[in-house]
């Protein structure tokens, strides 16, 4: 009998040694922030698709200004286009690759200082390509 509380005295401290050294994971640590010189603004090509009952179809040439906060990216475009936010970004080598959090379909590409956005939320499409 002396055995067995022993054996479950071990068991008791091993699991609430496990337990405490285990910590709950932060999910903010799963994103990286965008380098400071993607935050800016571009000028290029805007394009934007409302697929409604009456599809809209605006391409033009217009501005983006790509903005952050806490690792939280937000996009807003001139001429009346709907901004974007709530993106994420993930760093892998020396690429980052976009993490949409809402449902939505988000590719954004930086290369150098031209911006290259393709998103896609609700059934509407935004399309922008451009240089700061």
């Amino acid at each position: 009998m002396k055995k067995l509380f022993y054996n479950l005295f071990l068991f008791a401290c091993t699991s609430f040694l496990f337990l405490s050294a285990c910590k709950k994971a932060n999910i903010e640590d799963l994103f990286d922030e965008l380098p400071a010189e993607y935050v800016a603004t571009y000028t290029g090509s805007l394009g934007y698709n409302i697929t409604t009952s009456n599809p809209i179809t605006n391409t033009t040439s217009g501005q983006a200004t790509i903005t952050q906060s806490n690792k939280v990216v937000s996009i807003s475009f001139s001429n009346g286009v709907p901004s974007i936010t709530g993106l994420r970004f993930k760093k892998s080598g020396s690429n980052y690759a976009s993490i949409a959090t809402d449902g939505s379909v988000a590719g954004i590409n930086f290369e150098g200082t031209k911006a290259n956005i393709a998103y896609t939320k609700d059934g509407n499409n935004w399309a922008f390509t451009g240089s700061r």
